[in-house]
């Protein structure tokens, strides 16, 4: 390393600039209170133009234009008062902060359960199911058919019977009328069946079943779209974070350019135009992960009103404004009793194995004899004025009892039973597959959770360590016993960490989620 050289007047006054800006910043960096709304100090990056000229000698010498052609143009996202990005059209299409509605997580679930529509179509399905109950009980009552008719022929028919028969002495052929031209014919029929088998309690069954799985099935569609909502809304937090992140770092290398411009411009032999060029390569790409967030923090709002059944044109936040973080302890086996006894689910499954069984029921019944008791009441009327023989006037009535034995169908009844036996040892099987898994499904979210909570620990004291890092750097870099590209990397590094630590937060809070959605206790928790 060169031998230092005493330092100008401006050299030391621009140290003196950074050493009061990296005191602020890193003082910054440090608070952890979950308020992003406290004001602090921001330095941008100023223009060099208008500056005086460096030294002619070829090693310091820099151009400090600010390149325009590269500008960059998206909707910003203001954060603190400030833009994240420069941006030179980005009116088009822009939704401002006071367009964007700040709710609690509690507001979120709460919208979620009232306003998606997934939920209006799982209730929707329960009346369905409830209606086909109600027509698989309506087979207990008896049916009640009113008919009528009116029939109208070319002309009347009758009969000729001679008179002998009748008792009467004569030869002759007498004309006896059957039914006149226009024939009125009114009844009422009912019908009960008395013995079916057993197949209208096994259809009563099979509908009662449908009913509780729709039911279930509602559950299942509510839990889902409350973790949905509720990954989407620690999701904004985890983006604007990430935001927050790329502008702290962003000012941090502009400072460290202010820096190095200082002491190219006070003709120090410890740094040269390289320096800086890297020091613009390292802002350049802050920026570009800057665009990134600032984008995905929009699309984070959208989809968390998307998530709570919002319109596609809101945009919702979060209130909170760090991810929170408490520790908790956990007993596995008890999460995994839990998730059976309120999974809804597993519920669902006990359900559908019962509706298996009925429908086993159901094919039996063919097996046996059907019995059905009928009766009517009949009135009939002709234009003849009751002179017909087969239609006269007046009322008439009947009583019936009909028996139906199914002797033989081809098999068709033996193997309509095997097929829902074997149907319902499909569902038992289904339903042992299923408790296997929810304990796996618990066990996974469980480990998960224990992963974050370590993996916050350690990305957290690492983060504590490059920013110590930074620091020495950073007075090494003051007095030229550092390089530049060492102060970079530096920044570069506790960037990263802290970046790291984000995602084991989200990682954390996710983790919860999946957990309670896995021990079926996601709305219950949500709601106490």
């Amino acid at each position: 390393m060169a031998e230092p050289v005493p330092l100008s007047k401006t050299t030391c006054l621009s140290i003196l600039v950074f050493m009061a800006s990296a005191c602020s910043l890193g003082c910054a960096a440090h608070r952890r209170e979950p308020q992003l709304a406290s004001s602090r100090s921001r330095h941008s990056a100023r223009s060099f133009q208008g500056h005086e000229s460096c030294p002619t000698d070829a090693g310091s010498s820099i151009a400090f234009d600010t390149p325009t052609e590269n500008s960059l143009v998206t909707t910003p996202v203001a954060y603190r008062g400030r833009s994240s990005v420069t941006a030179t059209s980005a009116t088009e299409g822009h939704v401002s902060e006071t367009d964007i509605r700040h709710w609690t997580e509690g507001q979120c679930v709460d919208s979620a359960i009232a306003n998606h529509h997934r939920n209006d179509a799982a209730h929707h399905r329960i009346h369905a199911s409830m209606a086909q109950l109600k027509q698989a009980e309506s087979t207990f009552w008896p049916q009640l058919n009113g008919n009528f008719s009116v029939t109208r022929i070319r002309q009347g028919i009758d009969t000729k019977v001679s008179a002998s028969a009748l008792g009467i002495p004569s030869t002759s052929l007498l004309t006896i009328p059957l039914t006149g031209e226009r024939v009125e014919t009114a009844s009422l029929d009912t019908t009960l069946p008395l013995y079916v088998g057993g197949a209208r309690k096994a259809g009563v069954a099979m509908a009662d079943a449908g009913v509780q799985i729709a039911r279930q099935q509602a559950v299942i569609t509510k839990n889902d779209v409350v973790r949905v909502a509720r990954r989407a809304y620690y999701g904004t937090i985890l983006t604007r974070q990430m935001l927050e992140l790329g502008l702290d770092t962003r000012d941090r290398l502009q400072v460290t350019q202010e820096l190095t411009k200082g002491m190219l411009d006070a003709g120090s032999e410890t740094v040269d135009r390289t320096d800086y060029l890297r020091g613009e390569v390292a802002v350049a790409t802050v920026e570009s992960m800057i665009a990134e967030a600032n984008a995905k923090t929009q699309l984070a709002r959208t989809a968390l009103a998307n998530a709570v059944g919002a319109n596609a044109s809101e945009e919702i936040d979060s209130v909170e404004a760090v991810l929170p973080y408490q520790p908790i302890h956990l007993d596995l086996n008890e999460m995994i009793g839990e998730a059976y006894a309120f999974r809804p689910d597993w519920k669902q499954m006990q359900d559908v194995v019962r509706l298996a069984a009925s429908q086993v029921d159901l094919a039996k019944s063919g097996l046996h004899p059907k019995l059905l008791a009928s009766g009517a009441l009949i009135q009939a009327r002709d234009n003849l004025g009751g002179v017909g023989v087969v239609t006269p006037n007046g009322d008439n009535w009947r009583v019936g009892l009909y028996a139906q034995v199914p002797l033989f169908s081809g098999f068709k009844t033996l193997n309509e039973i095997r097929q829902a036996k074997a149907r319902y040892c499909a569902r038992q099987s289904e339903r042992a597959l299923l408790h296997d898994g929810i304990g796996v499904q618990v066990k996974k979210a469980y480990i998960e959770l224990i992963q974050a909570r370590d993996q916050i620990a350690a990305t957290d004291r690492a983060w504590q360590k490059a920013i110590e890092n930074r620091e020495l750097l950073i007075r090494g870099y003051q007095i030229g016993m550092t390089e530049s590209k060492d102060v970079i990397e530096a920044q570069m590094t506790e960037t990263a960490m802290k970046r790291e630590n984000l995602m084991a937060l989200y990682h954390w809070n996710v983790s919860l989620v999946e957990l309670d959605h896995a021990t079926g206790r996601c709305i219950e928790q949500m709601l106490r």
